[in-house]
């Protein structure tokens, strides 16, 4: 499943030609983008984290110095976000994204993500506010799929 999700995001991230991308990484300070370039800088982005597990590079290139951090687990500020992701690597966390998608100035990431140490796998909700070219704020939602859940059906 997980080389089926790399196919189609390889796919759909090389489907875009590289002069929509305005200008190519650092993607910040912010430029003006159309919803067009910000969906391909989404996607470069989430593949950085997600899928190549490269947060120092995604947060690099795509987040505002003064970040936006609504996570009550790390603070705001771009090198905040580097020292929170840190954890990061194929050793300790696998994810699989379910969905992702962007409207207007906001994407979003359902994704599952197992995490060595941890029984139950996590579900995570991102979601990331634009300012054009550049990742300006985050929210996110984590819940632990319960050990004895009531609802038979899967979150994912």
């Amino acid at each position: 499943m997980q080389l089926l999700l790399i196919s189609l995001f390889a796919a759909s991230v090389t489907s875009i030609s590289p002069s929509l991308v305005a200008g190519g990484p650092p993607y910040c300070p912010p430029r003006p983008a159309t919803d067009q370039q910000k969906r391909a800088i989404f996607e470069e982005f989430y593949t950085k984290i997600y899928i190549n597990y490269q947060p120092y590079q995604a947060s690099n290139d795509h987040l505002a110095s003064d970040y936006i951090q609504h996570s009550p687990s790390a603070l705001s500020g771009r090198d905040n976000n580097l020292a929170s992701l840190s954890f990061i690597n194929p050793a300790n966390i696998n994810f699989t994204i379910r969905f992702a998608g962007i409207d207007g100035n906001i994407g979003y990431i359902y994704s599952r993500a197992d995490i060595n140490g941890q029984d139950q796998p996590s579900a995570i909700a991102d979601f990331l506010r634009f300012n054009g070219t550049c990742i300006q704020e985050h929210w996110d939602v984590v819940q632990e799929m319960p050990a004895n859940r009531t609802n038979p059906l899967t979150m994912w």
